[in-house]
């Protein structure tokens, strides 16, 4: 199973920064998780957007969006890796996210992809299974980078 392990983010501008940056985690792969996968060494918001973590727990109502808006979120946020963007995590980086962490809520998150079929946005539940979503819909989000 893969462990969440929690970083500070480096401060990049002077004063308080947007709370959603203050803590980041990193998945990393355990002996039971593929320590080959594209996905274990992603940089995740500690907490789904719009909480903060406290005293190790996420606290706080989550930021609930819609696709558009959620996209918008993540793209806004700033890293201090040059080459490296917040954005909505693939739909498998949902699945391994949450199939490796089995505390994580059961609330359906945002994707960065669009059913094939009907061309809706795509959300993953916490089963890890991707689920087309009417674009207005208004669900959390939690933005990743590389």
């Amino acid at each position: 199973m893969a462990s969440l392990s929690i970083a500070r983010a480096p401060r990049l501008l002077q004063g308080p920064l947007v709370a959603a940056l203050a803590l980041v985690a990193t998945v990393t792969a355990s002996a039971c998780a593929d320590e080959d996968s594209p996905h274990a060494e992603l940089v995740w918001e500690i907490c789904d957007h719009g909480q903060r973590f406290v005293d190790g727990e996420c606290m706080g109502p989550a930021t609930l969006a819609t696709w558009g808006s959620a996209i918008d979120g993540c793209a806004s946020m700033i890293s201090e890796d040059a080459g490296s963007r917040w954005r909505l995590p693939t739909p498998a980086e949902l699945e391994y996210f949450v199939r490796a962490d089995p505390e994580v809520d059961s609330a359906r998150r945002w994707s960065n992809a669009r059913d094939e079929e009907d061309d809706e946005p795509l959300a993953v539940d916490h089963g890890g299974y991707p689920r087309g979503q009417v674009p207005g819909k208004r669900l959390r989000y939690r933005c990743v980078k590389d």
